[in-house]
């Protein structure tokens, strides 16, 4: 019989190692004979894992034909000319909203961008572009650090939109309320659908950055050398940029090649150049990028050439290709133009400069209604348009309650989290 004590004598030498029972022959301290000591293998860290998700970055760009044939206004028959337009009034709402609110270029550009980005996603007819633009302005107050309290943004918006800057408006009235259920509604869909990727490049801060150690060299007709200040040039191309954003031109290039065009536009005007490694080194981009992304925007011009004012279109689309090439130092290329798909209902026509003849007139009877709305000063400083355009008062009367009754569906169907607040 064993005693507790042998059995726990028993377990208690169960539990030592071996190297504490047997005992291991003294260590041979001659330097030959010395054994070294073998090398501890991480398995973990040996091992090649596989990549669990390939996973392809969207950087947000689209081709050409996407924009003009698959976008989802088009697959909701919304012609190709009638979304210019329509992208074109959003921007300049995003514009006229943001020198109100006494934010920067660069807010503006961002709230554009995400405009833009926007309706690559859903269409014009279910959602309408004022309160959209709104919301995107909004969302680029918060992404670019300059934020505005809601309430701001909401009484603008709505002296903006019945084209009464004098208009008294406070939390009394229907229309503050109205707009402001309407742009909090909006921003939540705005970041569903853009996936919360709200901070895009901007043309306005990569120009900045290049002009800083760049020379602009100019040359009068009496050969005395000199040079256009950086900060000319780059206020000049940020003319550009206000009007190129209207175009839809960043969701079909870089911000690298929209700076590219800006920057060679300003220096045409100020008759000045640069090194022909300019673009390559500061901007990543080339001349012939900068070419296409003009030509595009030559033709979209065309295109809302009942939107486009005469002095835009005379200040931006005359450069002839040689004129353009010779900012970088360089000659026009040999090989043949690729020629950029035209669209035929809008009576547009595909050539490297812009012709000063005009285009045939457009068959859509809302261009033909809409085609006077200029812009011009309120006593406050402000800008707003005619009386002669019909874009805010179509969004007053007949499409406010309509877009409400989207957004409300949009915002049970696509965002749960909202059904339980």
């Amino acid at each position: 019989m064993i005693t507790p004590q042998e059995n726990f004598k028993g377990k208690k030498d169960s539990l030592k190692r071996p190297s504490d029972t047997e005992v291991s022959p003294a260590p041979d301290s001659s330097p030959s004979k010395r054994s070294k000591p073998a090398s501890k293998v991480d398995p973990i860290s040996s091992t090649t894992w596989p990549p669990v998700v390939d996973i392809v970055e969207n950087n947000w760009k689209f081709t050409f034909d996407e924009l003009r044939d698959r976008s989802p206004s088009r697959v909701k028959q919304v012609p190709y000319h009638v979304e210019l337009e329509r992208r074109w009034k959003g921007v300049n709402f995003i514009n006229q909203l943001a020198r109100a609110l006494n934010l920067s270029r660069s807010v503006a550009i961002t709230g554009s961008t995400l405009f833009h980005r926007f309706y690559m996603r859903r269409d014009f007819n279910m959602h309408h572009q004022y309160p959209v633009a709104a919301a995107c302005l909004f969302i680029a107050t918060k992404t670019e650090e300059a934020r505005r309290p809601l309430k701001n943004v909401v009484i603008e918006a709505v002296k903006i939109s019945s084209k009464d800057p004098q208009k008294q408006v406070d939390e009394q009235t229907k229309d503050f309320w109205q707009w402001r259920d309407t742009i909090i509604r909006n921003e939540e869909i705005v970041l569903l659908y853009l996936c919360f990727d709200v901070s895009p490049e901007s043309p306005y801060r990569k120009s900045q950055h290049a002009v800083r150690e760049a020379e602009f060299p100019k040359q009068l007709n009496a050969g005395i050398p000199l040079k256009v200040s950086p900060e000319l040039i780059f206020r000049e191309s940020c003319s550009f940029y206000e009007e190129c954003c209207k175009l839809a031109l960043l969701v079909l290039f870089g911000a690298n090649v929209v700076a590219g065009v800006g920057l060679v536009h300003a220096c045409i005007q100020e008759d000045a150049r640069f090194s022909p490694q300019f673009l390559q080194k500061s901007l990543n981009t080339s001349i012939n990028d900068c070419w296409r992304c003009y030509k595009v925007f030559v033709e979209m011009m065309r295109i809302l050439k009942d939107r486009i004012s005469p002095s835009v279109k005379e200040r931006y689309g005359q450069y002839p290709k040689d004129r353009f090439f010779r900012v970088a130092g360089k000659d026009i290329p040999q090989e043949k133009n690729k020629t950029i798909p035209v669209d035929k209902s809008a009576g547009a026509v595909e050539s490297d400069a812009v012709s000063t003849k005009s285009a045939p007139q457009e068959s859509n009877e809302e261009v033909k209604n809409n085609d006077g709305d200029d812009i011009t000063k309120n006593t406050n400083g402000t800008t707003k348009e005619n009386a002669k355009g019909n874009d805010f008062d179509d969004y007053q009367n007949s499409t406010k309650e309509t877009v409400k009754a989207f957004s409300d569906s949009e915002t049970s169907t696509a965002t749960p989290a909202s059904n339980g607040t």
